[in-house]
């Protein structure tokens, strides 16, 4: 698992879930790893620095449904966006991690092994530019009204 966090520009530290060492993906596992040491950083930071209250949104993974997890996020301070359960993902993320994900394949010569693989995925991570990541949040008007207009059917989004 990877997880990154964006918001206007910017970009949260790259998390690469190391599996061999903190395990499966469970809400205490999530918290210690992610939301702990990079989401709420980067939350703060960027709520600070734009002077608002940000708003969070993560996909309906049970680690981030957890009681626990909630209960960390409303601690911190950090409000949550409701997602209806079978709703199309209009987390503008998703076109990053495509992008990511089309920046690796192109590498050649190909990825070889974690180590390798791990580097190439931070490497790319800080290729993805302020100008991309700003170009997919500014598109949430137009997936909302696309979702709207599908009467929330598929999009595509």
């Amino acid at each position: 698992m990877i997880w990154g966090g964006i918001r206007g520009p910017s970009k949260a530290p790259l998390v690469l879930w190391e599996r061999d060492d903190w395990g499966t993906i469970t809400a205490n596992a999530y918290c210690t790893h992610v939301l702990t040491p990079a989401l709420w950083p980067f939350w703060r930071e960027e709520s600070a620095r734009t002077q608002q209250r940000l708003w969070v949104m993560e996909d309906g993974a049970s680690a981030h449904r957890a009681r626990y997890t909630q209960a960390l996020h409303q601690e911190y301070g950090m409000p949550m966006l409701k997602w209806p359960p079978s709703s199309p993902d209009l987390n503008p993320i998703e076109n990053v991690w495509h992008l990511l994900k089309s920046m690796l394949e192109a590498q050649r010569p190909r990825v070889r092994g974690k180590a390798a693989m791990g580097a190439a995925i931070q490497e790319e991570w800080d290729r993805v530019s302020q100008l991309e990541v700003t170009a997919f949040i500014d598109t949430i008007p137009e997936r909302i009204q696309a979702v709207i207009a599908a009467n929330g059917g598929h999009t595509r989004w």
